[in-house]
């Protein structure tokens, strides 16, 4: 057999023996089944699910004469019949499909609505990639502050990081403590334009807070981030109703907390 139509048969779904016997009958006309399986040199049981295949396929009739029976091949054209039924089958597949995949959208989702997801940093690197990550931001930026990001982060790194948060358009409320030391660092540091993503109306002071390194809350992510010389590390909370819940407690704050002047 030639490799060009026996790929093409086999496209239909009928498999090689089942093309072997067909084709023989075609050729040379109808035969006992035992005739069959001696002059293609198949084993009966291959000959057997060969012609089970080709009447499924609306390719072979049994021609009954007294004592025994002979298979006689149909011409090919015989299989749109079985086409156009395999057609209106999945015809009828799909309409159901749509209607199963309406009752499917209406169940209810019994799994969690917001899964949870934590994910630790450590070292320079991890504080930079926390900081990095708050770029994602769709709106504002929420933040408790101690101030003093840039010593433990590198001054090139912030600087860049500074740059891509106004390229961006970001913009932080952030609350640190009611304390002299950090409003001299808050002066310091919003005198050097490149130095500070906050603007100064932005920062506001409270007497009831005792923040250590930072947070930032922003999107569905809670991140903090301890900054010491000898002790870097950091989170990233991902939930929505927990970021929900501390978004609105520092927007409570913020209402309340004095103006950096």
């Amino acid at each position: 057999m030639t490799k060009s139509y026996v790929s093409q048969l086999l496209g239909y779904g009928l498999n090689e023996a089942g093309i072997q016997v067909y084709v023989f009958l075609l050729q040379h006309g109808e035969f006992r089944i035992s005739d069959i399986a001696n002059m293609n040199q198949l084993p009966r049981t291959t000959v057997y699910e060969a012609l089970k295949q080709l009447r499924k396929f609306g390719l072979i009739e049994e021609i009954t004469f007294e004592n025994y029976k002979k298979i006689h091949a149909l011409p090919f054209t015989s299989i749109r019949h079985h086409i156009d039924e395999k057609t209106a089958q999945l015809k009828d597949l799909k309409l159901e499909a749509r209607e199963i995949e309406r009752t499917l959208q209406g169940l209810p989702n019994l799994r969690s609505q917001t899964p949870t997801k934590v994910r630790y940093y450590d070292g320079v690197s991890g504080a930079r990639q926390i900081f990095w990550n708050s770029l994602k931001a769709k709106d504002t930026v929420y933040v408790y502050s101690s101030w003093g990001r840039s010593p433990y982060m590198g001054k090139a790194f912030y600087e860049k990081f500074v740059a891509e948060s106004r390229n961006r358009h970001i913009t932080e409320r952030v609350l640190v403590e009611n304390n002299h030391r950090i409003h001299e660092r808050i002066s310091e540091d919003l005198g050097k334009t490149d130095f500070s993503r906050s603007k100064l109306q932005n920062i506001r002071a409270s007497n009831k807070l005792d923040i250590a390194g930072e947070v930032l809350i922003y999107n569905n992510i809670y991140a903090q981030v301890t900054l010491k010389q000898d002790f870097i590390t950091g989170f990233e909370i991902e939930n929505q109703k927990f970021v929900d819940m501390q978004r609105s407690i520092i927007e409570a704050l913020w209402k309340k907390a004095r103006l950096f002047k």
